[in-house]
C-alpha cells in the first residue's frame, strides 16, 4: 500500500478558511509542513541548565493521539503560552533518564 502525496504548504502560502472543525481536520490530513519547518524551523537556544549532550533538536517524532489526548495537550499550551511541542519536551524532560546497559547503577549510602 502506497502513501498519498500530501501538498507541499510553503511560507507565504495562504491557509483556507475553514466552514467546520471536521473541513480543518481533512485539510490537515492532507497538507504537509515539512519543507517549511526545515527551513524555517524554531532557532535553537542555548537554556541555562540544559545538559550539553542534549544538544541541538533534531529529531522529529509523530504519535497517534485521541482527540481528547489533542484537545489536552493543546490546552495545556494555550494556559503556558507555548506550542504543544515545548509541554511534550517539558514532559520528557522529568522523565528519569535511561540506565546504558553495561553502566553500573550508583548506591546510596
Amino acid at each position: 500500500m502506497s502513501r498519498k502525496k500530501l501538498h507541499e504548504w510553503h511560507p507565504g502560502e495562504a491557509l483556507p478558511e475553514f466552514e467546520d472543525p471536521a473541513e480543518e481536520a481533512r485539510y490537515y490530513r492532507n497538507v504537509s509542513f515539512a519543507a517549511a519547518m526545515a527551513g524555517h524551523g524554531e532557532p535553537v537556544e542555548q537554556v541555562p541548565g540544559l545538559a550539553p549532550e542534549m544538544g541541538p533538536r533534531s529529531q522529529v517524532i509523530k504519535f497517534r493521539a485521541t482527540e481528547d489526548e489533542k484537545t489536552r495537550l493543546r490546552a495545556a499550551a494555550e494556559r503556558r503560552g507555548v506550542s504543544v511541542a515545548v509541554v511534550l519536551r517539558d514532559f520528557a524532560r522529568g522523565l528519569p533518564r535511561p540506565v546504558r546497559s553495561g553502566a553500573r547503577r550508583r548506591r546510596s549510602a
